[in-house]
């Protein structure tokens, strides 16, 4: 409580007295709304209302004792009132500002500094301009929801202009997390834990995001098109991404979330297509001897697809779109020989000639030439890809896992790497498509366009700091979040 001081610095306890009794009188007199604003006010500034007429000295003198202390108690209250307002206000006030800077002095907080909309959720940050051009995409695949997420600290470091989210963004503790359910309870327990992670939460307001479903979201392993949970999967990932109700996506009769996004003009557009490569694909042929998925023969594969037949007219109809750079998003590997039976394109010849063909027959266009990247993930491991027999300009970025790469491919009783002379250096997947050695440490791949020089830059980027050290008596930790690890420049006809 403020004690007012004379002028000479000693309390001057008859100005005191006449304060206490001016108010006890502004406690008992009714007040409207406008009087109570005011008097919060002139507490708040500790100075008597305007309109409150101060007592004659006559009239504080036939005062009695006793009302002095009511004056006294009533006078304490209303301060005790004021102050308490006062710092209400204070303390909301300071929570809104400390947030507010938080947000605007560094993008890779993502811990305590969350919006939340109207019902509770916190909103995704929206897509760039369509008419404007972007110049850096970030793409990865298989997050699990239950394990720390350091790396969207480094992702945010980068600035992407888009995000997109390849695949397996949650897994449950289950393998197959609908198998036995009618309702697919535990992928949505899985959706609500993702968006409760603190740094997803940080995350998904300042990183415009896009994404594709792959086996894990779609709720079975390894599940194609006889999949029955499909569209239960489908509701839960609208409803996760909060795909407005309106979107066309949601009235397709059996068929796949397949999209397109183009940004920019002129000779400055680039394309994203995300590819549904799980909802009506054909169940793969499997090698019980080699505990591994086997390639269709040339007289087996005849009627088995990757693709719908609505999903591959649209897939035309947008590549005939103009475009200077082309993103094609598949969940599934492409290029890759798959020596080890995982999942792939190749696993289906003929949809895969298919596939180059469409591309090539489009991006090699006099009129309209484009460079196409493929994008995919699903394997836990980083790799370059590219095979001339196919088509020597095509090249595939494969981005996995943003939390739990395997250092080794997936060998985890060492069947395949008991076949190498010298296991700990060999035990990597033989595949000639495949440019240098694969990336075994939790990763994200990036797409950098120099729409000046012309140039694409693919890199796969260390997404954590890898580990800590102990030298002399001290622990040392790596800095090296974000590090590039593999990279590869190509040029935009």
């Amino acid at each position: 409580m403020m004690v007012h001081k004379s002028t000479n610095g000693k309390i001057n306890h008859k100005e005191e007295n006449e304060r206490m009794i001016r108010l006890d009188d502004a406690v008992d007199e009714p007040m409207d709304d406008d009087d109570e604003k005011d008097t919060l006010s002139s507490n708040h500034h500790h100075s008597l209302p305007e309109h409150h007429i101060p007592f004659s000295a006559a009239e504080q003198e036939d005062h009695k004792p006793w009302h002095f202390i009511i004056s006294t108690k009533k006078y304490i209250h209303t301060t005790l009132t004021a102050v308490l307002a006062l710092s209400l206000v204070l303390v909301l006030g300071i929570g809104q500002s400390s947030s507010s800077s938080r947000a605007s002095s560094s993008a890779a907080a993502t811990v305590a500094d969350s919006t939340t909309t109207a019902t509770g959720k916190i909103p995704w940050a929206p897509l760039p301009d369509f008419s404007q051009p972007i110049s850096r995409v970030a793409f990865g695949s298989c997050m699990k929801e239950d394990m720390p997420m350091p790396f969207w600290d480094t992702l945010l470091e980068f600035h992407p202009d888009v995000t997109i989210l390849g695949g397996d963004q949650v897994y449950t503790q289950e393998q197959d997390a609908c198998s036995g359910q009618g309702n697919c309870t535990l992928l949505k327990q899985a959706y609500d834990q993702l968006n409760n992670h603190p740094s997803f939460q940080g995350a998904k307001q300042r990183l415009p995001m896009l994404g594709m479903l792959d086996d894990h979201d779609y709720g079975l392993n390894d599940c194609y098109a006889d999949n029955p949970y499909k569209d239960i999967a489908k509701d839960l990932y609208f409803d996760f991404m909060d795909i407005p109700q309106d979107d066309e996506r949601r009235f397709r009769d059996n068929e796949g979330l397949y999209t397109s996004y183009e940004w920019g003009s002129g000779d400055q557009i680039l394309q994203l297509i995300l590819l549904d490569t799980r909802y009506s694909r054909s169940e793969f042929l499997y090698d019980d001897e080699k505990w591994a998925y086997t390639p269709y023969g040339h007289d087996q594969d005849h009627g088995k697809q990757f693709l719908s037949p609505a999903q591959w007219e649209w897939f035309e109809q947008v590549l005939q779109r103009p475009a200077n750079v082309r993103l094609i998003l598949s969940t599934q590997q492409v290029l890759t020989q798959g020596e080890w039976g995982f999942e792939h394109w190749s696993l289906i010849p003929r949809e895969l000639r298919k596939l180059v063909r469409l591309l090539k027959k489009y991006c090699k266009h006099v009129k309209n030439p484009s460079l196409p990247v493929l994008l995919s993930g699903d394997r836990h491991i980083g790799a370059l890809y590219n095979d001339p027999a196919l088509w020597d300009e095509l090249y595939e970025v494969t981005a996995s896992s943003w939390t739990h790469t395997i250092p080794d491919g997936w060998d985890p009783d060492g069947v395949k790497c008991s076949t190498y002379p010298n296991p700990a250096v060999d035990c990597i997947e033989q595949d000639p498509t495949r440019i240098g050695d694969w990336v075994g440490v939790n990763h994200f791949g990036m797409v950098d366009v120099d729409w000046q020089d012309r140039t694409v830059h693919l890199t796969l980027v260390r997404a954590e700091t890898s580990h800590a050290y102990y030298v002399k008596q001290k622990w040392q930790y790596n800095t090296d979040a974000g590090q590039v690890l593999k990279s590869l420049s190509l040029d935009i006809p």
